[in-house]
């Protein structure tokens, strides 16, 4: 199953990197990160730009960090996703999934929120969806069913220190030059 895991910088800028989105990449399994491809999209992109370079990398499972300032762009091109390949499975995580799950669900037209405060819920969801099962009740997600959306319980947050680092797994990897963030 390929994975494109998207970030809406706020602009373009040398040291911005998609660290939400390589976080979300970190919790999978070594082998499942090998399908996952992190793309950089930037406010001065069209839509059209973005939901062809969304589905020109051939993902089966799109998600996206959401915050206040890009959920109503993300959400946008979340809708033109699922007209152009509705088979998609499209996930919100971050703050505003978090805050308002069943609210994103709806304007996006998404198959699932991660309302969790941490990322193992996305990692638990991308194992269900690789097993052919579906995620319907995984804690900290909101997953919508023929028969409506469920509710998995609240996520148990684990130690932060246990949460793996998405340079230390090699999701990210400093630019020649830049200083090792750690």
């Amino acid at each position: 199953m390929k994975i494109a895991l998207l970030t809406l910088h706020s602009h373009i800028s040398r040291p911005a990197f998609p660290l939400a989105a390589a976080c979300l990449a970190a919790v999978l399994s070594k082998t499942r990160r090998q399908d996952v491809q992190l793309i950089d999209l930037f406010p001065d992109m069209t839509l059209a730009t973005m939901w062809e370079t969304v589905l020109a990398s051939g993902g089966d499972l799109v998600a996206f960090p959401l915050y206040s300032w890009n959920r109503h762009p993300l959400l946008s091109l979340a809708r033109e996703l699922r007209h152009h390949r509705p088979q998609l499975r499209l996930v919100a995580c971050g703050p505003e999934a978090t805050a308002d799950a069943a609210g994103v669900l709806a304007e996006g037209g998404l198959d699932g929120a991660v309302f969790s405060n941490e990322e193992t819920p996305f990692g638990h969801l991308v194992e269900a969806l690789a097993a052919g099962s579906s995620p319907a009740g995984t804690a900290g997600l909101l997953w919508q069913t023929p028969a409506g959306a469920v509710t998995g319980p609240p996520d148990v947050p684990s130690d932060p220190e246990a949460l793996p680092s998405p340079w230390l797994t090699g999701v990210l990897t400093p630019a020649p030059g830049d200083s090792v963030p750690w």
